[in-house]
């Protein structure tokens, strides 16, 4: 962990300490990040990129010329052409709204402070205004749109947190934040099925039923919810202080999340075998603030 970096919570750094001291200390200490991700974990992250682009202004073929010529990645050709359908068919969901809203920032890094060590950070993917106020949009990718997906979102402290940093910028303007909800192609590849046959499939099934690919809920936070929110980000804060210098002992493992939801923690062969040549071998150093730092 750098120096500059130390002193940062984000939503995903404290939820990754609840989860598992030991993850927390493997990522956010050592800075360890696995070298391979799985291609749902790269679809979602150039569609990330590329809706980017279209809240910046771009169109839709410049959008997806730049996420592929200025992000560096080994994409399949099957993952290039699944994430240019899905920015298609979101551009075509949504071609009609872009005049109800004023962009006010697109990947913008704000922080605010938690007391005089500690600052709460995040990368806010779009702020828009609106005749209600501002609201911070938050775009997701996922599998599904279910009502359990949807049930969560009360609950969801990322939505507190993107709330909380955007009210210090945008102070008595905030109404709430706004999910974004992308899902990826429901329709299952056939045998021997090329990849322009099946996303021509797949883009008949976004046109034919759009409200099962997309969807935007308005979340909102009342202040004791903050509140609350706020002192357990500074608990948390105040325990990862405690274990700074140590070494992975004193981060406690908590096994039962090794297979949350039938995946495995990124950090469970070193857990079980231990830190050596071939465990190690499986990441590379990355400083997980480095977005927030440039």
């Amino acid at each position: 962990m750098s120096k500059r970096s130390k002193n940062i919570l984000t939503n995903s750094s404290m939820t990754t300490y609840q989860r598992c001291p030991r993850a927390y200390y493997y990522r956010y200490v050592w800075g360890l990040a696995p070298k391979k991700v799985s291609d749902k974990i790269t679809i979602g992250k150039l569609t990330h990129k590329g809706l980017a682009y279209l809240h910046q202004g771009k169109d839709l073929n410049e959008a997806i010329n730049l996420v592929f010529s200025e992000t560096s990645t080994d994409a399949s050709m099957a993952v290039r052409k699944t994430v240019a359908t899905m920015l298609t068919q979101y551009a075509l969901k949504w071609k009609d709204d872009a005049d109800t809203k004023q962009t006010l920032a697109v990947e913008s890094v704000l922080r605010r402070k938690l007391d005089d060590n500690w600052w709460l950070a995040g990368k806010l993917d779009w702020v828009i205004r609106d005749d209600e106020g501002v609201w911070v949009v938050e775009c997701k990718t996922t599998s599904r749109i279910d009502r359990d997906y949807l049930a969560k979102l009360p609950l969801d402290n990322q939505v507190t947190t993107y709330y909380y940093l955007a009210s210090g910028k945008w102070k008595g303007e905030m109404r709430g934040v706004i999910y974004d909800v992308v899902v990826r192609p429901r329709i299952y590849r056939r045998s021997g099925e090329d990849i322009d046959t099946y996303l021509e499939r797949a883009a008949a099934a976004y046109l034919a039923n759009p409200t099962a690919y997309f969807t935007r809920q308005c979340c909102f936070r009342e202040e004791w919810k903050v509140d609350s929110f706020l002192s357990s980000a500074l608990y948390t804060a105040k325990e990862i202080e405690k274990r700074l210098g140590e070494d992975a002992d004193a981060w406690p493992q908590f096994t039962w999340s090794c297979f949350l939801r039938g995946r495995e923690c990124p950090y469970a062969q070193l857990c079980s075998y231990g830190e050596n040549l071939r465990t190690l071998s499986a990441f590379e150093i990355v400083d997980p603030m480095r977005e927030l730092l440039e």
